[in-house]
């Protein structure tokens, strides 16, 4: 494969935020959607995604799976954010199918667990970014931080105290 496309998600765009591992309570992704919103792209949760929890997971594997092969369905959505990763990525990741991924189009961000996920967009030839999870945006997390700064890029900081700045409408990493 030459290498995969990252679509920009441009202003009046909308982001799904799924849910393919771990479960997540509403508030705990209100800052992501909230520095999305300001910048002109919706963000919720993804088809599906609202799902109760079961256990560590967001809900048996074919919600999960659901929570991605919709938003990739979905017209309206031009890209896909995990909510947080844990456990449970790994277990839908081959069945999300590799057609659909490249069809659609549509890039996805998360880390983690959700690493599986960002595999099968590779293989599909689809542009993902290793990058935050949509819970993690606005505090910290496993030592991880994540904040959209003045100038619109997003800065991840790491525990150890690096910072890596992206270009959120090409996923490209910039210079700080």
């Amino acid at each position: 494969m030459a290498g995969s496309v990252f679509r920009p998600v441009l202003s009046g765009a909308r982001v799904a935020i799924v849910a393919p591992s771990g479960p997540f309570r509403p508030e705990k992704v209100e800052p992501a959607r909230a520095a999305l919103t300001a910048r002109g792209i919706r963000a919720g949760p993804g088809p599906a995604s609202a799902a109760p929890e079961d256990g560590f997971l967001a809900g048996p594997d074919e919600r999960r799976l659901a929570s991605v092969v919709d938003a990739l369905g979905d017209p309206d959505v031009a890209a896909l954010w995990a909510a947080r990763g844990g456990y449970g990525a790994t277990r839908i990741a081959r069945l999300v199918p590799l057609l659909d991924v490249r069809a659609a189009g549509k890039p996805l961000v998360g880390y983690s667990d959700a690493t599986a996920l960002l595999a099968r967009w590779f293989a599909a030839g689809v542009g993902a970014l290793h990058g935050p999870l949509a819970t993690s945006v606005g505090g910290a997390l496993y030592g991880r931080s994540a904040a959209f700064d003045a100038a619109g890029r997003l800065v991840v900081r790491t525990g150890d105290g690096r910072r890596h700045v992206f270009d959120p409408a090409t996923g490209e990493r910039m210079r700080d």
